[in-house]
């Protein structure tokens, strides 16, 4: 998906409007990696990926790096890395939560595992099967 497709799908309902800032958080996290031209994708989950969720306290976010990406912290511009540090970007973008890997790794690999998880209470509030996986959002960068 492109984030005008996010934004109308998870965040653009008026009478949601927590999911209005959400939204707005993400798309100001986006476009900072756009104009750094840092990482390859972005995998959005969490509740705010699920419509039937009306109020999701947040929005867990993968950063995708390129194959074989490590983090070289004092080869980072501050600004660069301020974008990388899930500390700094939930400080400064409140309501994110960042995990970062690269594209393929083990770590990635995990992310994604974990994350298309459904939480036991979401399965039984919303009948779900046990066999039955979540989705997960991938916005090119």
């Amino acid at each position: 998906m492109d984030m005008e497709e996010v934004g109308r799908r998870f965040g653009n309902i008026p009478t949601l409007p927590h999911r209005l800032h959400l939204f707005d958080t993400l798309q100001k996290y986006v476009e900072r990696l756009q104009s750094l031209q840092i990482g390859i994708a972005l995998i959005v989950d969490g509740s705010f990926v699920m419509a039937s969720i009306e109020k999701p306290a947040d929005i867990d976010v993968v950063l995708v790096m390129p194959e074989g990406w490590e983090k070289p912290v004092e080869k980072i511009p501050q600004e660069q890395y301020n974008l990388l540090s899930p500390v700094s970007v939930e400080n400064v973008f409140v309501g994110l939560h960042l995990f970062v890997a690269a594209e393929n790794s083990p770590l990635y690999n995990s992310w994604i595992r974990w994350f298309s998880k459904i939480k036991g209470d979401w399965r039984i509030m919303f009948d779900i099967p046990h066999n039955v996986s979540k989705g997960l959002i991938r916005v090119t960068l």
